[in-house]
């Protein structure tokens, strides 16, 4: 058997990157580099308010929907076998108005009265219906360094200019690899386009997609509750993260835009809306930090992960579910590299 060490090269610094380098480290025989620069490409894993919850989805409606479950699934079968840092379960509350009946009762059929509930009742009066979900709030430093721990990789700050075959050319010089696995974000179509024609109609269909939210340190507020807790209240979001000990309220949502600039008019109008709908004593918009995350939004929402060409392979359209779908998609591209190199060393 020939047992010759495979130089892989795993570019990005995002979720997709990071659960990747952590499911290779377990293939033999080989040798991971990592290259990222955040410097030109932000890592919108930084920049994001990181929720893992299904929101009522369920299988057997949609494609979309089934691969979100059982990427779902997938997230929570490695957080419970290996209990990463930065991972703490909490609620996330759908919270509505008489108003918007119809619309979430095609989601969620059996919504409890918010009177019912002495938290939401306290906090939200003025609503009428919610349902809460599971969700597990995300730290993402915590939660690379979980990932990371014990992976033997070289990691070098490059900028990747163009990808020929092998060969990766970069601000650092030109390397070489067996296999190169792009996770790039809404930056993969600079590296892969003209690769085939089935992932370019691929790329020509997904969006960029600009987001921002503010943040502030809990200790900076007069707020103390319990636990972690997101309220969604039309479609807007405060998020309460005791675990971390950060206050959120977001996101704007900017389709075809790739500007890093946060839209604070539209922050005003989220914040001053939430303001309105809940009983807390929330601070002005003046105090809160914004930051906005770049993602990438797959053709129909849906997200790609599998090869491009022999030797490249890529991850791109996690959009909103970033951090379900990075796991299951590590898993399956596992399971393809290590079948692949058992044929080549047979």
């Amino acid at each position: 058997m020939n047992n010759t060490t495979k130089n892989i090269l795993i570019i990005g610094d995002g979720i997709a990157a990071w659960a990747l380098q952590e499911r290779f480290s377990h293939i033999k025989n080989l040798k991971i580099s990592n290259f990222s620069c955040d410097d030109f490409h932000p890592g919108c894993s930084y920049r994001t308010t990181s929720i893992n919850c299904l929101r009522g989805t369920t299988k057997g409606i949609s494609k979309l929907g089934d691969l979100i479950c059982n990427s779902y699934d997938e997230f929570l079968l490695k957080h419970n076998f290996s209990k990463y840092d930065g991972v703490y379960k909490g609620s996330e509350f759908q919270i509505w108005g008489e108003e918007d009946k119809e619309k979430w009762e095609r989601r969620y059929s059996q919504p409890m009265q918010v009177k019912s509930h002495p938290f939401l009742n306290n906090i939200t009066p003025s609503s009428v219906y919610y349902v809460e979900n599971e969700a597990y709030f995300i730290d993402p430093y915590k939660l690379k360094n979980s990932l990371l721990k014990g992976v033997e990789r070289t990691e070098k700050k490059a900028f990747v200019k163009k990808i020929d075959g092998k060969k990766v050319f970069t601000n650092a010089g030109v390397f070489e690899f067996d296999y190169i696995f792009v996770c790039t974000n809404h930056g993969t179509a600079n590296l892969l386009k003209n690769k085939n024609h089935e992932f370019d109609y691929y790329l020509d269909h997904c969006k960029t997609v600009a987001g921002s939210y503010l943040e502030m340190k809990i200790e900076k507020t007069d707020l103390c509750f319990k636990s972690d807790f997101n309220l969604v209240l039309n479609g807007h979001h405060f998020i309460y993260r005791k675990s971390q000990g950060v206050l959120q309220i977001g996101s704007t949502t900017e389709n075809n835009s790739a500007i890093l600039t946060p839209r604070m008019d539209l922050l005003d109008q989220i914040h001053k809306n939430i303001a309105t709908k809940v009983n807390i004593d929330i601070p002005q918009l003046e105090k809160f930090e914004a930051f906005t995350g770049i993602r990438q939004k797959g053709y129909k929402r849906m997200p790609f992960w599998g090869r491009v060409d022999a030797n490249t392979f890529a991850i791109c359209g996690l959009y909103k579910n970033g951090f379900t779908f990075a796991f299951l998609a590590a898993k399956e591209l596992e399971m393809q590299l290590s079948k692949e190199l058992g044929k080549s060393q047979s």
